[in-house]
């Protein structure tokens, strides 16, 4: 067998198989032996079918196939490996000879997509970061959690008539860009929401204050320009509200009553136990921080051409979005600052593919996910950074024994595959963390500072980086 490749574009060749006839011909003869071993013919063992006979009862097509497939299994990822070739996803087979016999030459040309490569000198290990890091007030915190806890356990009023911040409303709404590209998720019936500023679509709800129970709303936002969600960020968007039902927690008196119905002797027990709680928040809100200042350091420090075919390839995965029929109204959670449960896949019923309009912002969310993600793969050829398949595998039976109580059916492999990739990121990105030094800097929430809004802008434009 020899093999050649020819340059197709950036990170992307040809690579061409050509198999002599004698080679052909041992991957059939060793498909048939295959073969012989499970096919049940009256008065042959298995495996001692004579060849012309076996070759009568089976399918040419499908016989091709399997020969085909030994082929490439034998030599595929050994040519791979030895012309270097760092493939980037699984090679494609372009179209060859379909009508091929076993006793003439064979040639299977690939279009091969590679890992784009690094410029000389990454820049990753040992490097001193800046890390924005907001300055939260945890003795601050407390009382909003009290009131919120007091509220939790306090009684419900129905039917009330005139929403107030923190109710509880459930209403009906269609939205729509006002530059008429497409929206998802625009359309839902009895959705229950709570009432503050940030829920649902920023700045909607808090429009609908003073609304008497029954009425409709017709409400203009825009969203911010450096929304989590690049798709909407600096969009004009226009909703019809219908508020159908408005109910209230009435809360109850913060006290050492309310505390036992927490699990706590006393106020001041529930007040430590808020604290504990919050701090911890706190710290997983700094990893997170450290997180965030790695990834933005590697995209904006290590330049790195993305090819074409592989920006058009990703960005097709970001920008194609099923919904819906237009006849069947959606109940969806408009919150796009909160993850979605997974849809079962194989319910495509009534659905149909649209298109969302690319965003500068989303550009650069899909772009800089791109870069990191082919840096990570790159640093773990570097650096053999160490992954822990123990972990992995007690992670991946957790998720088996999930999907089976959902679906009724074992985790699909291409599933597993992409835990895997989320695992390996994961590692990675914990590695580079042990590998870096930080400098802290310290941003008060209510803060308009420059370094306020550099915060918001590298989390905007790297939320897709640090997705699961």
């Amino acid at each position: 067998m020899q093999a050649t490749v020819e340059n197709l574009d950036t990170a992307k060749v040809k690579l061409v198989l050509d198999f002599e006839a004698d080679e052909v011909q041992k991957a059939y003869n060793q498909v048939l032996k295959s073969v012989s071993k499970d096919v049940k013919i009256p008065g042959f063992r298995p495996g001692q079918v004579p060849k012309n006979i076996l070759e009568s009862r089976l399918q040419p097509l499908v016989v091709k196939q399997y020969v085909l497939e030994k082929l490439v299994e034998n030599n595929l990822e050994k040519t791979l490996k030895e012309k270097n070739l760092k493939i980037f996803s699984q090679p494609m087979l372009e179209e060859f000879d379909r009508e091929f016999v076993y006793d003439k030459n064979l040639s299977l040309p690939f279009t091969v997509e590679l890992i784009p490569s690094l410029n000389e000198n990454p820049s990753y290990k040992g490097q001193k970061i800046v890390v924005l890091e907001e300055e939260l007030d945890v003795e601050a915190e407390i009382p909003k959690q009290l009131t919120i806890l007091a509220k939790a356990k306090g009684e419900l009023l129905e039917d009330v008539e005139i929403v107030e911040e923190f109710d509880r409303i459930s209403i009906d709404y269609e939205g729509k860009f006002t530059d008429n590209s497409f929206m998802p998720d625009a359309k839902g019936k009895n959705k229950t929401v709570t009432v503050t500023e940030k829920n649902f679509a920023p700045g909607l709800l808090n429009k609908l204050i003073g609304c008497k129970k029954g009425e409709e709303k017709e409400i203009t936002i825009t969203f911010p320009e450096y929304y989590v969600d690049g798709a909407f960020a600096g969009k004009e968007a226009s909703f019809k509200v219908k508020i159908n039902n408005i109910s209230r927690q009435k809360p109850l008196v913060i006290d050492d009553e309310l505390a036992k119905q927490f699990d706590c002797e006393n106020l001041e027990a529930l007040k430590e136990k808020i604290k504990k709680e919050y701090e911890e928040e706190i710290q997983k809100e700094a990893l997170y921080a450290k997180n965030l200042a790695i990834i933005n350091h590697i995209a904006e420090a290590n330049p790195l051409e993305i090819p074409a075919w592989l920006n058009e390839k990703i960005s097709a995965n970001y920008t194609k979005v099923l919904e819906q029929d237009e006849e069947h109204v959606h109940d969806e959670n408009f919150d796009h600052d909160h993850d979605h449960d997974d849809e079962d896949e194989e319910n495509h019923e009534n659905k149909k593919e649209y298109t969302l309009e690319l965003t500068p912002l989303l550009k650069k969310q899909i772009l800089n996910k791109a870069k990191v993600e082919i840096f990570f793969l790159h640093l773990l050829d570097l650096e053999k950074v160490p992954i822990n398949n123990e972990e992995f595998s007690q992670s991946i039976k957790f998720q088996d024994m999930y999907y089976k109580q959902i679906y009724k059916k074992p985790l699909p492999d291409k599933y597993k595959q992409q835990l895997f990739v989320q695992f390996v990121f994961k590692s990675t990105l914990n590695w580079l963390v042990d590998n870096n030094e930080f400098e802290i800097i310290k941003v008060k929430p209510d803060s308009n500072s420059e370094d306020k809004i550099k915060l918001e802008k590298i989390a905007a434009e790297m939320a897709l980086a640090l997705e699961d």
